[in-house]
């Protein structure tokens, strides 16, 4: 019979039950990986240190000689070069030395490792035949009772015909072996075991299903392949490097010399040994894990097929202090497990499913001796680039391979056996520990020292552990609730691929940027550069020194931005894949996995399925809710930073604002994950997880609103004074530096905030809920249970509130035009305020007042349409409702506007009447729909938070329960999980790509805006000049000439110092200035004729020359220098037009600082 269809066995007499391991995936082929990339990688690290060298110019070879040449005055050891590090120059002069003088240690390199593999399998390969030759096999005779017996069992453990049986007569013990290679399997039978046959028929039957368990289980090849491997790098490896290590190929033959080189550098040679002693006691410890996890998964097939072992405890006392952990420590270094540890895993096998602690520990420790390998090896072939990160990611996913099989096993181990799932937090713990241990052990953050310069910082890899082993765990029982299919193996995949993501982008973040800052070192140059390249700043402008003494996480946070885009994925996974589980279908009945995996009908009819997805609603209105809190904190954050602003800008404000607001997205979201966590029934982290990453969206689009009508609330304004859409910097900043932020590394403390939420959160609402019931109100929610019955399991569903009445198209049609009129009237009321307060010379910025005036008096009725209409409405459409009223209110105020001046209307801006749409509609969408965009952004977030709490508040009080979630909708379910998978990934493709920046960019800041002007009788051919000149005009003449300033001082430049950075600058200088010309096209063109002409022909001018001026550089073409001189001159010719057109307009309006005197002399 198969293994699938037994579901007990018996040991000692006992029953023993439980799921069919087959189930769930091994991980003992994933532990020989690990052990041969150990092997490989080890031996090409020791072999490259021992790999001969010539001596150059007196020295002992090159790198010696190659640190004085830089400048360097290195003391002992192999660990000098690590000082130079941090300087760029110096690191590479230091590389194209060694690449000159010493010779390649490839050959050397790649022949030790090829030989250590090749002699492994020869090993391999000869182990069968040396093992039937020496032993002197004997094959069992066809058609004795024998071979009818051992042909019966390999039946039942599913090898008939697939295995041949031997005897060892000179073998008197009651055991046998399995060997063999690749599919030709023999099962050996000592002739103390024959004898035993008819004397205890169960211990042969038990000792031969064991033989035939190792067979069916694929693990002899991984068994013999282990032992090989490790003999062949010990012995062409291990023993010739040390050797080394004690006595230098140098000194071999003079003995006193050695002894004297190691009096003196006696700390570098116990440095050296340290090494090899390590990578000794991880290949040994790694060689027992597999041959030892084997025998016991052996052991528990054998017992299912119907073999029988002694009860727990069985000839031996368990030993207790001292002696236990001794005896603990000492099982770790053995092949085999000992009776009490098989009869123990027989009798409860959970342990044998769950994540061992040690074995997560060495592989981690052996992890960083991979990565410690491999980082020197890819940085000499492939040097700094996009490969450097290809180590982590590999090393990344044999580290997800055996823990996440781990923690995936132990999940489902639990969710078949009715337990209560592991937290993965124990098992994070001892992943982190060995990751600790791992960077002390290899010295490749201590320089030539036995610690790192902060050795604090190891703290860290403990908590990410175990906080990401936590995630992965929770994961695995939330999406084990919604498998339908026969197998989880495609939901194991699915789940070690985001594990992947997630431990891969936070290990790499590590190594890229953490061992750095461990090791006392810091890479700012190179991130200093890139947002120099995207900012479009010069390199003194930017101040990242100064970033650095404000707040030093940002000097953490810069980097990140700069690193690879994988790594801002990984920390958007960790929301975006537990909120794919609910776009699966809920599982009723019993699963067919858990059906294939429990096997008997009794078994399934006592399985209890785990707690249930909450409702998919729920979980999104609480990240709203996070979501409005974050706009709020936003709003306040402005409002903050608004009188510290400074007037001509600059790119260390901008990165310093744009750092604050991911900083506060970041921070309200893990507040809301620990308020969601400690109210969440069941599935606590996940839920968490996918309300902070509902409220980061939401911050995020909050963020890019605020930024693009920056200017229009005067009291939030960070950057610029006019009102405006700014959309283009807006995006800027939002995709390139905030959302790769708060989406990526800033997720990472959102797990740590929903543990910090974890305990206190639930202990402060039980008494909460106690007194809930006792007063006879029915709870919120029911606490999750270890075994829950199988109709509580799932979430509370509260009874469905009654259908609200139906409401008819006539009744929202008038509640729709009851907000428009009210939106009206709010319109006419702040025009006639306005008509009023309006001063006899009113400021210039008294346009930019209007529309201010306007918006609020659209806001005040669009917030009070929205409140009433809630109480009738559900919120989508109440809110639809509202807009639609505002919109209605918005073409009033754009009529009203077009109108100004005319008999009966309030004139705010001029008192002559004339029908002006076009003036109108500019000042609608440029000024007053930004201003109004803004305020309904916070005033909504503001409002429905208010309304969030007073709603909840009241359903407490009246204990009645939230309205039921809609039945029968998966596809929009379906629908808003892909909506927010593409939001977010589309917020991702911000990060700064890997170019090189250029050496000479300039800015110039935007004019400022005229002081005052003088309304005593402004045409409106004049009102429309100005307010085109207030919202578009103003920065773009700047703008133009510095691109042709910029140009100019490229030249000077290139004409005091020829060489290739010189004429680059010169380049990118002509680019800019051909971008500014385009952008300048692009504009809204001014609404004088003539005045547009001007204006055109100059930017025409300017993009010309820009081209010409690129492809003079491209190609050596001086004619084409000349031309772009010369468009240049007309360039100037014609700005000095539009200037003197512009002069008569501002004259009228009394400029006090006419634009144009200020300008015409610079040109």
């Amino acid at each position: 019979m198969s293994g699938a269809a037994d579901a007990s066995a018996v040991v000692g007499g006992h029953a023993v039950a439980g799921p069919d391991r087959r189930v769930l995936v091994s991980g003992t082929t994933l532990r020989f990986g690990l052990l041969a990339l150990l092997v490989a990688t080890s031996s090409i690290q020791l072999l490259w240190l021992a790999a001969p060298q010539p001596p150059v110019h007196g020295a002992a070879n090159a790198t010696y000689t190659c640190l004085y040449a830089v400048g360097e005055n290195p003391p002992p050891g192999h660990f000098a070069s690590i000082r130079i590090v941090a300087n760029e120059a110096r690191w590479q002069a230091y590389s194209a030395c060694v690449q000159r003088f010493s010779a390649s240690p490839w050959p050397w390199v790649v022949g030790g490792t090829v030989l250590v593999f090749a002699a492994a399998l020869l090993v391999h390969w000869w182990t069968p035949a040396w093992k039937i030759r020496r032993g002197r096999l004997v094959p069992v005779r066809d058609g004795s009772e024998l071979a009818g017996d051992v042909a019966a069992l390999a039946r039942r453990a599913g090898l008939a015909g697939r295995v041949a049986f031997v005897i060892r007569p000179a073998a008197v013990t009651a055991s046998g072996v399995a060997f063999g290679r690749w599919g030709r399997s023999t099962v050996c039978l000592n002739a103390g075991l024959i004898a035993l046959r008819r004397q205890d028929p169960a211990v042969f039957r038990t000792v031969v299903l064991h033989e035939l368990a190792h067979v069916r289980n694929r693990d002899v090849d991984i068994a013999y392949a282990t032992e090989a491997l490790w003999r062949a790098f010990a012995v062409l490896i291990l023993v010739p490097y040390t050797v080394l290590c004690l006595v230098p190929a140098q000194l071999l033959g003079r003995p006193a010399s050695a002894v004297t080189l190691w009096q003196q550098e006696w700390d570098v040679g116990l440095r050296g040994l340290v090494r090899p002693a390590v990578l000794l006691a991880l290949v040994l410890l790694a060689r027992a894990d597999v041959l030892r996890t084997r025998e016991l998964y052996a052991d528990l097939d054998a017992a299912r097929w119907g073999g029988e072992l002694p009860h727990p405890g069985a000839g031996s006392r368990p030993a207790r202090g001292p002696r236990a952990v001794l005896r603990s420590a000492a099982s770790l270094w053995r092949s085999h497990p000992t009776w009490a540890q098989r009869a123990s895993a027989l009798h409860d096998p959970a342990p044998l499913f769950g994540a061992q602690p040690v074995m997560l520990f060495l592989n981690a420790l052996a992890a960083m001796e991979v990565v410690t390998a491999l980082y020197p090896l890819s940085n000499d072939t492939t040097g700094q680039g996009t490969w450097r990160s290809a180590p982590a990611w590999l090393v990344a996913a044999v580290i997800t391979g055996i823990t996440g099989v781990a923690l995936w096993r132990s999940v489902t181990h639990a969710v078949l056996t009715g337990r209560h799932g592991p937290s993965g937090l124990r098992a994070g713990c001892w992943l982190g520990a060995g990751l600790v241990a791992g960077e002390l052990l290899t010295f490749r953050s201590s320089a030539d020292g036995w610690l790192p310069a902060r050795p604090w910082l190891l703290l860290l890899l403990v908590a990410a552990g175990a906080v990401l082993c936590w995630w992965a765990s929770l994961c695995a029982e939330l999406w084990l609730v919604r498998c339908r299919g026969r197998t989880p193996r495609w939901t194991l995949l699915g789940g070690l691929a985001a594990f992947l993501l997630v431990f891969g982008a936070w290990f790499t973040l590590w190594n890229q940027i953490g061992s750095l800052y461990l090791l006392g070192l810091s890479t700012l140059g190179d991130t200093a550069a890139r947002l120099e390249h995207s900012l479009g700043t010069t390199p003194d402008s930017l101040g990242i020194g100064q970033l650095h003494a404000i707040f030093p996480v940002f000097d953490v946070a810069l980097q990140f931005v700069a690193s690879a885009p994988l790594a801002a994925l990984g920390g958007a996974v960790l929301w975006l894949y537990p909120l794919l589980a609910w776009a699966r279908r809920p599982v009723t009945g019993v699963p067919a996995w858990v059906r294939s995996a429990l096997g008997g009908a009794a078994a399934v009819d006592a399985w209890r399925p785990a707690p249930e997805l909450p409702p998919l609603h729920r979980v999104l209105s609480r990240g709203v809710v996070g979501g409005a809190l974050t706009v709020c904190s936003l709003t306040v954050l402005a409002w903050w930073l608004h009188p510290d602003h400074p007037r001509s800008g600059g790119a260390t404000w901008v990165v310093v604002v744009s750092l604050l607001t991911a900083f506060t997205i970041s921070a309200a979201a893990a507040l809301n994950a620990a308020l969601v966590y400690g109210g969440a029934p069941a599935h606590r982290l996940p839920v968490a997880l996918v309300a902070a990453g509902i409220s980061t969206l939401v911050g995020l689009c909050g963020a890019f609103v605020l930024l693009s009508t920056d200017g229009c609330v005067r009291q939030r304004s960070l950057f610029v004074e006019n009102c405006g859409w700014a959309t283009a910097p807006a995006w800027g900043l939002a995709h390139s530096i905030i959302a790769p932020l708060v989406l990526g590394i800033g997720f990472y403390p959102t797990l740590f905030a929903a543990l910090a939420g974890a305990g206190p959160w639930r202990r402060w609402l039980e008494p909460w809920r106690a007194r809930r019931k006792a007063s006879g109100r029915p709870p919120a929610a029911t606490p999750h249970l270890p075994n829950p019955p199988a109709a509580a399991a799932h979430f509370p569903t509260p009874p469905p509130a009654p259908p609200p009445p139906t409401r008819t198209v006539g009744r929202a049609a008038a509640h729709l035009l009851g907000s428009g009129v009210l939106c009206l009237l709010g319109v006419l009321v702040a025009r006639g305020i306005l008509h009023a307060t309006r001063p006899d010379h009113p400021p210039f910025s008294w346009i930019q007042h209007t529309q201010e005036a306007a918006a609020l008096g659209l806001l005040v009725p669009f917030l009070l349409a929205w409140w009433t209409a809630t109480r009738r409405y559900r919120p989508a459409p109440a809110l639809a409702v509202a807009a639609g009223g505002l919109l209605l209110g918005l073409a009033a105020a754009f009529v009203l506007q077009a109108a100004d001046g005319c008999a009966g209307i309030p004139h705010t801006l001029t008192r002559t009447c004339r029908w002006s749409p076009g003036t109108s509609w500019f000042l609608t969408s440029a000024v007053l729909l930004p201003t109004l965009v803004a305020l309904v952004t916070w005033a909504l977030a503001l409002v429905g938070l208010l309304r969030t709490c007073l709603v909840g508040w009241r359903r407490r009080r009246t204990g009645r329960p939230a309205p039921a979630p809609p039945s029968g909708q998966m596809w929009r379910h379906r629908t808003a999980i892909a909506a927010l998978c593409a939001v977010s990934v589309t917020a991702l493709g911000g990060i700064y790509p890997a170019s090189d920046p250029p050496t000479s960019q300039s800015t110039t800041a935007p004019a400022p805006l005229p002081p005052a002007l003088s309304t005593a009788g402004p045409s409106p051919d004049d009102v429309d000049v100005a307010v085109w000149w207030v919202t578009v005009g103003s920065p773009l003449p700047h703008s133009l000439d510095a691109g042709r300033v910029g140009v100019v001082a490229a030249l000077r430049e290139f004409g005091r110092r020829v060489d290739p950075a010189s004429l680059k600058a010169l380049g990118s200088a002509c680019d800019r200035w051909a971008a500014d010309a385009r952008r300048a096209l692009s504009a809204r063109p001014a609404p004088n004729p003539p005045m547009a002409n001007a204006w055109q022909q100059a930017a025409r001018s300017a993009r010309d020359g820009g081209t010409l001026c690129r492809r003079s550089v491209d190609h050596l073409d001086t004619n084409a220098l000349h031309t772009a001189l010369a468009d240049m001159v007309q360039q100037v010719r014609h700005t000095d037009t539009f200037y003197r057109l512009l002069a008569p307009f501002l004259r009228r309006m009394t400029w006090t600082s006419p634009p144009g005197d200020e300008h015409g002399g610079s040109h």
